[in-house]
């Protein structure tokens, strides 16, 4: 492994079940009180979200934000009361509890923490991929899948009746923290698929489980709540899911894939929930 990374490695570990200090970095500061939740005609601005990281995690925060679409948030430990934070441009529209998930993730895991920070990532991810943007060339022909035969097959068994969509292999680039291996765009009616899966070691049914997961969000675009958002993974549409015949060995691959990713990539990231 990469001698700065097994580095950075360390102090993620040193410092996840370490307790915060009782006092304040600089004691003669007192805390400031966070800003409320913004409203729905405003974000958070840069100094507000660095406020309220850097209250809960009593750390030094040196905070930017990026634009990347495969890496959307990211944490290093430079030293024991240092912490530097990259994170994507939509969280300064997020909730006032998922910044302070964010702000809990830095001080150790925590499944409803990282729960919160997924969910708002996949929906963000998911918007992200609606907005007008320069449309990349389509490129379904992969190294080993070629994405236009898998969805053919997966409609013809499961939707005989709808028609082919769009779909194409996602850039190749290095995994993030986060890495959502399947997208639908609304707009665009299109499947994106993340490279990673254009590997001769993933199995054809789990590459087939993620296109027919991503072909129920393109049947289900129309599934609102109240309020008039889109309800990505409802009680129906994981009953729907469930229908595919390899579901079980589906999700049971995933933890092999997890492990491979480490073994290819020396990834600690978190794979977006199926």
């Amino acid at each position: 492994m990469n001698p700065a990374l097994t580095q950075q490695l360390d102090w993620v570990e040193m410092f996840r079940d370490a307790q915060p200090p009782e006092q304040p970095l600089h004691p003669s500061l007192p805390p400031r009180t966070p800003p409320a939740p913004p409203d729905e005609s405003r974000a958070f601005t840069t100094g507000e979200i660095h406020l309220i990281l850097q209250n809960a995690t009593r750390r030094s925060v040196e905070l930017k934000f990026n634009r990347n679409r495969s890496t959307w948030m990211s944490i290093v430990f430079p030293g024991s009361k240092r912490v530097k934070i990259s994170l994507h441009e939509a969280f300064r529209r997020a909730p006032l509890e998922t910044l302070r998930a964010v702000a809990a993730l830095i001080e150790g895991e925590n499944t409803a923490d990282r729960r919160l920070v997924r969910e708002f990532i996949h929906a963000e991810s998911q918007r992200c991929a609606e907005a007008p943007s320069r449309r990349q060339p389509m490129r379904p022909r992969g190294r080993h899948y070629d994405l236009r035969e898998v969805l053919r097959s997966v409609c013809a068994e499961y939707f005989p009746d709808e028609r082919l969509i769009g779909i194409t292999w996602g850039r190749r680039r290095k995994p993030g923290r986060y890495v959502a291996l399947g997208l639908y765009s609304y707009d665009e009616q299109c499947i994106r698929i993340h490279p990673l899966l254009d590997d001769p070691r993933i199995p054809e049914f789990y590459l087939r489980f993620v296109v027919y997961h991503e072909m129920l969000h393109h049947l289900s675009s129309e599934d609102r709540t109240a309020s008039g958002r889109r309800r990505h993974h409802s009680p129906e549409f994981r009953r729907r899911e469930a229908q595919f015949k390899e579901h079980a060995a589906a999700t049971a691959f995933e933890p092999k894939l997890h492990r491979l990713m480490r073994k290819i990539y020396n990834w600690q990231g978190q794979l977006e929930p199926i």
